[in-house]
């Protein structure tokens, strides 16, 4: 399969419709209303908090206090509680402030997760509504505002606005959670009436409706069956609507949405089932458990969305800040396990000898504590690494030996590789130098790939000699061929290649990527290529565009034939493994199993590379891509897969969706082999004909 050399013009396609929902397209507004769009969430979440801090002082004071039998109780305590409590030797007061403090720690830690939610993705409906819905939901559960009007009656219609906010909010996330869509369709008039209700349960006390001052209760079980509904709104969303890589990015969010409401409804039920029991501790006990359970429960919701976020780019927000955050929280614990075990040794000696020699035992311990704490925050990292996202390769030790001076000038003596001359340096990677040289003996160009003088380690000669035993046992037309190796006498280890060109696949790519019938004959050489190697037992483990050399072909029409190269790093199945933990390959085109576990992978990694490959040729960009290293290799791990039409909309579906599928996760889920891949790309070429003429 050839590339013509010349570029092929043809008219625009006509984009062809997504069937499917968008995560990242539920966004409103121009980019450029983001400084606005904070400006609002931030006032709305200040808002929000206020209530809350100006309510807590009421609060107490209302629930401290107790009421009679028969009395419409607005607080916490019976006068039966407050004996029990009494009796127990527990203030009331302290009870209360004990229980504002967990609340308080509620809104803060929701406060913080909303953050973390909207202020990467300002414009988008879902991630917006949700982040409000967590401060405005934690706020309520709190109860502040119910006692607020208490005491500062001037802020009455503030209390009215935020509690119908709180509902419209709450009506909102339950309904259109989580790509901003109701599904189904009439579940918008469930909204429509939940809203409603809210703003006339808010506003009718203020307008002269005395009868629509309801207590707590007597709301939740007003909002109880609107939260049923929008539950089976969501599970059938779940069942006949979303796709499989839908539902990995909320099923955790959807089960903790379950829990509060199961949660909820049993704290209306708990409190009447209690009050007829016998014993006198059991109302103020069901009244103290219900309140954990359900900020347990409550915060469950924000962890279960930051979970969807971090391990499936739910609403494509990339926390980048997660890794960061984990580390800085680790190490400020290990900060601290260090500084008690300086204290304990002062405290220890100091038991032991009276309060003598502390200076020296300060300045031991501190020397001792220097001497164990990056080791000990590295160990912590790679364990963090592999235990909770999944890296198995240790990504800052590589083989990328610092080079040494150019060989040119060795080279260039004669008595070093005799038979070879006019020597030029074409290639240079970590570990060998490439280069172009005339082999009078053949009376043709070869390329001459000699290893790093540096490289003296076993592992690395032994690597070297590999690849040179790999690439002389194949023998196929998209496979660089090897004509010899040689160890001369001053020590250099020389493979010599057939001379493809200069020319590698990475300087021939453009920017918004070629068209797909190019794409797909580059493609066809290096699927031949790959199969080839696999059914040898090789797997190649670093197809990348650098990689892949390409070859003019004279004819009518000049062509390109790609052939695939650089088996330094290949494994051959059943051989003897050189891999370690040490980062081989690139970052950017590496399996997720390669990632975890690099001496443990087969040919559907090269597949995996080969779909990131095809993407980066119709698209112009890598499938996943970051400000470091290991932003992209979590990338990998836990992103799905992009849809490369929304970088490239005229793609057909059919090659956007065999893509994505050689991108998989799972390697069960790719094709079985490079060329199945590339035929289910192809299957694209009828329908763009079909685009063209209708």
């Amino acid at each position: 399969m050839n590339v013509p050399l010349r570029s092929v013009s043809s008219e625009p396609l006509t984009p062809i419709a997504d069937r499917s929902a968008a995560w990242a397209t539920q966004s409103f507004g121009q980019p450029s209303w983001t400084p606005a769009l904070r400006a609002g969430w931030l006032a709305l979440v200040l808002f929000a908090l206020a209530l809350h801090v100006l309510g807590a002082a009421p609060r107490v004071e209302q629930v401290a206090d107790s009421c009679g039998p028969g009395e419409v109780c607005p607080t916490l305590f019976t006068e039966t509680d407050r004996a029990v409590l009494e009796e127990a030797g527990v203030r009331p007061r302290s009870v209360v402030w004990y229980l504002e403090g967990v609340a308080s720690l509620m809104v803060l830690l929701c406060t913080v997760a909303a953050w973390m939610i909207f202020w990467r993705q300002p414009r988008n409906l879902t991630a917006l509504v949700a982040s409000l819905f967590l401060v405005f939901v934690a706020v309520a559960a709190a109860q502040n505002t119910q006692a607020l009007t208490d005491g500062y009656p001037g802020l009455a219609w503030a209390v009215a606005v935020f509690s119908m906010s709180t509902g419209v909010l709450t009506s909102a996330l339950f309904l259109i959670f989580p790509d901003g869509r109701f599904v189904p369709s009439w579940s918008r008039w469930i909204f429509v009436v939940w809203a409603g209700s809210s703003a006339v349960l808010a506003f009718g006390p203020l307008l002269g409706a005395e009868r629509l001052a309801l207590e707590v209760q007597q709301r939740n079980s007003i909002t109880l069956p609107f939260l049923l509904v929008a539950v089976a709104c969501q599970v059938y969303r779940y069942r006949f609507v979303s796709d499989s890589i839908d539902r990995q990015r909320v099923k955790w969010a959807l089960l903790a949405f379950g829990v509060q409401v199961a949660v909820f409804a049993g704290n209306i039920v708990a409190p009447s089932m209690a009050a007829g029991s016998d014993s006198q501790i059991v109302p103020l006990l069901t009244k103290l458990v219900s309140f954990h359970v359900y900020v347990v429960t409550f915060l469950a919701i924000p962890v279960a969305i930051g979970f969807s976020i971090l391990r499936y780019r739910l609403w494509d927000v990339d926390l980048i800040l997660h890794r960061s955050l984990t580390y800085g929280s680790l190490t400020g614990l290990l900060v601290l396990l260090f500084a008690g075990f300086v204290v304990s040794l002062q405290t220890l000696v100091r038991l032991l000898t009276g309060g003598q020699n502390q200076t020296l035992v300060l300045g031991a311990s501190m020397l001792l504590v220097g001497a164990l704490f990056q080791p000990a925050r590295a160990k912590l990292r790679r364990v963090i690494d592999r235990s909770v996202f999944g890296i198995g390769l240790d990504y800052r030790a590589t083989m990328q030996l610092p080079p040494g001076a150019s060989l040119a000038a060795r080279l260039a003596d004669t008595r070093v590789l005799d038979g070879f001359a006019d020597w030029t340096l074409i290639g240079r990677g970590g570990m060998a130098e490439v280069y172009r040289a005339h082999d009078a003996g053949r009376d043709r160009p070869v390329a001459v790939k000699v290893l790093h003088a540096d490289v003296d380690s076993e592992e690395g000669i032994r690597r070297f000699e590999r690849e040179a035993e790999i690439v002389a046992a194949l023998d196929h037309p998209n496979i660089v061929k090897l004509l010899g190796y040689r160890q001369t006498d001053s020590g250099l280890r020389v493979m010599v290649m057939d001379y493809v060109s200069d020319l590698d696949l990475s300087k021939h790519l453009p920017d918004d990527g070629m068209p797909l019938d190019h794409a797909l004959d580059l493609l066809g050489d290096l699927a031949d290529a790959l199969d080839y190697a696999h059914s040898r037992g090789v797997v190649h483990r670093d197809v990348k565009p650098s990689n892949v050399l390409l070859e003019r072909v004279a004819g009518v029409t000049p062509t390109l034939r790609a052939v695939l190269t650089d088996f330094g790093i290949a494994k051959s199945l059943g051989g003897t493994q050189l891999t370690r933990s040490n980062l081989i390959g690139t970052v950017t085109h590496m399996s997720p199993e390669q990632i975890r576990d690099p001496a443990r992978v087969d040919a559907r990694s090269d597949i995996y590379s080969l779909g990131v490959l095809a993407f980066q040729l119709l698209t112009g960009k890598v499938p996943f891509d970051g400000r470091s290293p290991t932003s992209v290799l979590l990338a990998h791990l836990q992103h799905p897969p992009p849809d490369p039409r929304k970088l490239r909309p005229d793609l057909p579906r059919a090659a956007a969706r065999a893509i994505v599928r050689a991108l998989a996760k799972n390697p069960a889920d790719r094709p079985a082999t490079a060329r199945e891949l590339v035929e289910e790309m192809a299957a694209g070429r009828s329908e763009m004909a079909v685009t063209l003429t209708s």
